[in-house]
C-alpha cells in the first residue's frame, strides 16, 4: 500500500464512515466510483452504498445513518494523469469544483443534502479517468489498478487508530 495514498485518505475514515459510490458503470472510467464501491463491500467494509448515476436515491439513508464520516466516491477530471487521486472536503468541494460530475446533480449540492441536520463531514475521493467512453463496462488500466489500491488503502484506514492525523486537502 502507499503510505502516500494512506496519508491521504486516512482523515477521510474517522469515526462512523459511510462510502458512497457514483458514476456509470457503462462510461469506461466514469464507474470508477461505483467499482471501487464494489471492491468494499466484497472486503467487508459496512456502510457502503452504491449511487451509481442517481445517488440522490441514497441520501435519507447516508443522511439520517448518524455518520461522522461521508465518503463520495467518483471519476473526478481536474486534468490530472489519469489514475490520480484527489481529496477534497466539502468546502474544497464547492470552492474548486462547483460543478465536475457528470451526473445531473452536482457534487456541492449533494454534499449540503447528505448533511441537512446533521454534523457529518463530507469529503469527496475522486480519481482522475483516462476515458469515460461510452458502451465499455470495464475501467482502463491505470484506473482499475488506483481503484483497487484506493480500496485496499481505505480498508487499512478503517482498522487503523492513529494518535495524530495531519489533514490533507485536493492534493
Amino acid at each position: 500500500m502507499s503510505d502516500t495514498l494512506r496519508d491521504l485518505i486516512l482523515p477521510t475514515c474517522q469515526g462512523k464512515t459511510a462510502f458512497l459510490g457514483i458514476g456509470s458503470i457503462d462510461r469506461e472510467d466514469d464507474g470508477v466510483g461505483v467499482k471501487c464501491a464494489g471492491m468494499l463491500i466484497d472486503a467487508g467494509v459496512d456502510h457502503v452504498f452504491i449511487g451509481a448515476t442517481v445517488p440522490e436515491k441514497i441520501i435519507p439513508a447516508i443522511r439520517d445513518g448518524g455518520f461522522d464520516s461521508i465518503v463520495l466516491l467518483d471519476a473526478v477530471d481536474a486534468g490530472s494523469e489519469p489514475g490520480a487521486v484527489m481529496v477534497c472536503d466539502a468546502g474544497e468541494i464547492e470552492n474548486r469544483f462547483p460543478q465536475i460530475s457528470t451526473h445531473k446533480l452536482s457534487m456541492s449540492l449533494l454534499e449540503r443534502l447528505l448533511t441537512d441536520g446533521n454534523q457529518a463531514r463530507v469529503w469527496l475521493v475522486g480519481i482522475q479517468p483516462q476515458s469515460v467512453e461510452r458502451g465499455r463496462s470495464e475501467l482502463s488500466g491505470v484506473v482499475g489498478e488506483t481503484a483497487a489500491l484506493l480500496a485496499r488503502s481505505f480498508e487499512d484506514c478503517l482498522s487503523a487508530t492513529p494518535s495524530a492525523i495531519q489533514e490533507h486537502l485536493c492534493m
